[in-house]
């Protein structure tokens, strides 16, 4: 929706799965995947600081953590898979 619109992106955050309060810009942040949570719209993603919280939450939860980048690409693929 971002790209169609046109809108000019100035920033974007994510707020951290452990201390929902906290943002995190989400070029800075890690995202894990995993089957263990259901999460808004099923997609198994949330989104962690990364070091330590990411690796103690990836050690719980099991899964794949992930950069911005391939959750865009990720998001991409299921837009526009038919």
């Amino acid at each position: 929706w971002l790209r169609e619109s046109g809108t000019p992106i100035r920033a974007a955050w994510v707020a951290s799965f452990v201390t929902p309060a906290d943002w995190i810009p989400a070029d800075s942040a890690v995202y894990l995947t995993t089957a263990s949570l259901r999460t808004p719209m099923s997609s198994g993603l949330i989104g962690l600081r990364p070091g330590a919280e990411a690796d103690s939450v990836l050690a719980a939860l099991g899964g794949t953590l992930r950069t911005w980048s391939e959750v865009r690409t990720l998001a991409h693929e299921h837009a526009v898979a038919p």
